[in-house]
């Protein structure tokens, strides 16, 4: 992990000052134009429009500023005001990726009404949501350097919150910016039959836990064509019952820590870089994902090439994993390298058309091959995507292929997901229904032979889509699932969901959230089914900053659990419940 020191942040900071001033915007490939100077935050007004999202509510539009008799060369965009068009060299940044909707995906409310405990309380009925661009959810499914804080650049705002002071500041005379701000989040924890262990003391143990995170993230900006930003995290897991799994705890560490710089334009749209420590977060997230479920969440480190025009956006990164080491800072896994290639197509509001390539060089000998050799391995995936809305009808269709290397065998697998769903807008409670088939391969004779068939899951975020157990991860296994989506009041949700899981083979094994095996029948006796899955998940939206989160799920065990168990306590029907309480600034 790279680290500056203060001297080194000074001196970049002052060189980066120095070169904004001589640097022409032509020599950017842009035209020159005047900047105006931007109000404080006390001189804004009333708010406009925002702008619908892909589905967690409405994200707010740029907007403009009070002009001001200075001018600077540099330029950005423009937008208009009560004091008519003016220029704001910020108006463009952050280059926010519009965030993908994700599988089974639903549609909050924005007609008129109550968005939170705080308006039922005050008596605020909104004719449409408030423009706070947080998701009114207990998740925070995406990252902090990807939220939209620009309608408070808006003079005619008046959709204000007592945090806004803290976003998109501008100092040292207007060339530089700065946006802080975080995260708290507690969540009990009770699982019944935890982690389906089945060796050693705790197999078939019941495990209560608890788990605290905080997030504090600042985004600077030095003119419109360099960034900086850190994003510090502590997590813990101070009482337990079944010793903490890695990602459960981490002292004190960087999530994010990276740097962008804007080092040209493509069809009149700006190309960065990004170098450091990052987020990535792809498509469905069934193979790239931050993993909001976990009290760590998942980082990368290394550098990304990005480019972002209106209906397309086009990203090549080359990374390592991050490893979490609760005693000490962390560093990435040296013997591993992930490259990627990822193009997504917009259509139209809500369409997202996916392709990628991407690359998973393993050197670790952690894998088992024929004829139980261990080594390392290497995934090529191929992939395409194609979610969207039209006419009420849902839909979300994926499908990928491996190929590659696994220790001593070659690699072919594969896997799809087939959904279908309908949206009763007109409805109470507006509510969803999907219908989905789910399937990644596995092997029928694993340790046999020269091919591997088993899919390799990558990076996902599993649990949101493989029941919230988080036994059941997306290698080995057919899931054909129901959603059912609803709102009570558009302050509330609620989710119920029903998963019906069978292994590809029966031979090979059943793999966890963490595509770790858990249990195997290598005789195929035990069969493949593993169980039916409930799921009951509702969310309270507070107000714009707290969110309380319960969910409780029930597995009722197939033929597959109970004849795999070593322990009376493993063919227990497994159970989860989790309250989690989450405040955000």
């Amino acid at each position: 992990m790279f680290v500056l020191s203060f001297k080194h942040m000074r001196a970049l900071l002052l060189s980066t000052l120095l070169i904004s001033e001589f640097i022409t915007p032509a020599a950017m490939g842009q035209e020159s134009a005047p900047l105006q100077q931007l109000p404080t935050l006390s001189e804004v007004g009333n708010p406009p429009k925002a702008a619908p999202d892909d589905g967690l509510g409405k994200l707010p539009a740029s907007a403009a500023t009070t002009p001001s008799s200075r001018e600077c060369k540099p330029e950005v965009g423009s937008a208009t005001g009560s004091g008519g068009t003016v220029q704001d060299r910020f108006a463009n940044v952050p280059p926010i990726q519009p965030f993908p909707r994700m599988g089974y995906f639903g549609i909050t409310p924005t007609s008129p009404g109550y968005y939170s405990l705080v308006d039922v309380l005050e008596g605020r009925y909104r004719e449409e949501p408030p423009k706070h661009p947080h998701p009114r959810f207990g998740l925070f499914p995406f990252s902090f350097f990807d939220v939209n804080w620009k309608f408070l650049d808006d003079p005619n705002n008046t959709d204000t919150d007592y945090a806004d002071v803290l976003k998109r500041q501008r100092f040292c005379d207007d060339l530089c910016m700065i946006t802080t701000g975080g995260e708290v989040r507690a969540r009990f924890n009770y699982e019944a039959n935890s982690r389906l262990l089945n060796v050693g003391p705790d197999a078939g143990r019941d495990n209560t836990y608890d788990l605290y995170r905080t997030r504090i993230y600042a985004d600077l900006y030095v003119t419109q064509y360099f960034r900086m930003f850190a994003e510090f995290f502590a997590a813990f897991a101070p009482n337990y019952t079944l010793p903490p799994i890695p990602p459960d705890r981490d002292v004190a560490d960087f999530l994010n820590l990276f740097i962008d710089a804007q080092v040209g334009t493509v069809q009149e749209s700006p190309v960065w870089f990004r170098l450091g420590r990052q987020e990535l977060l792809y498509g469905s997230q069934r193979l790239i994902s931050p993993l909001e479920w976990v009290n760590t969440r998942r980082t990368f480190q290394g550098g990304k090439l990005f480019w972002l025009k209106d209906k397309n956006s086009f990203d090549l990164f080359c990374v390592q994993p991050v490893l979490q080491d609760h005693e000490r800072f962390n560093s990435v896994d040296n013997n591993v390298l992930f490259t990627g290639a990822w193009y997504t197509h917009r259509p139209r509001a809500g369409s997202f058309i996916d392709a990628y390539y991407l690359f998973l060089d393993d050197t670790n000998p952690f894998f088992e091959g024929g004829n139980g050799v261990r080594g390392g391995k290497s995934v090529h995936t191929v992939g395409g995507r194609w979610c969207g809305d039209k006419d009420n009808w849902l839909w979300d269709f994926e499908a990928m292929v491996q190929f590659g290397e696994y220790v001593n065998q070659g690699l072919f697998a594969n896997a799809f997901t087939a959904a279908f769903g309908y949206h009763f807008k007109d409805c109470d409670m507006t509510p969803i229904i999907w219908l989905s088939f789910d399937h990644a391969s596995g092997t029928p004779n694993p340790g046999e032979g020269s091919l591997n068939q088993t899919f390799s899951q990558l990076y996902p975020f599993g649990h949101y889509y493989l029941g919230f157990i988080d036994i059941v991860g997306r290698r080995n296994i057919n899931d054909i699932s129901a959603y059912l989506t609803f709102w009570p009041d558009k302050w509330i949700l609620a989710q119920v969901q029903c998963h019906n899981f069978w292994l590809d083979s029966p031979r090979d094994a059943l793999y966890n959230a963490a595509g770790l095996p858990i249990r195997q029948d290598k005789t195929g006796v035990a069969g493949n089914y593993v169980g039916t899955e409930l799921d009951f998940l509702v969310n309270f939206h507070l107000d714009n900053h707290n969110d309380l989160l319960i969910s409780y799920s029930y597995m009722f065990a197939g033929r597959f659990i109970i004849e795999t168990a070593s322990t009376p306590g493993g063919r227990d029907n497994p159970q989860a419940l989790y309250c989690q309480y989450t405040y955000r600034w």
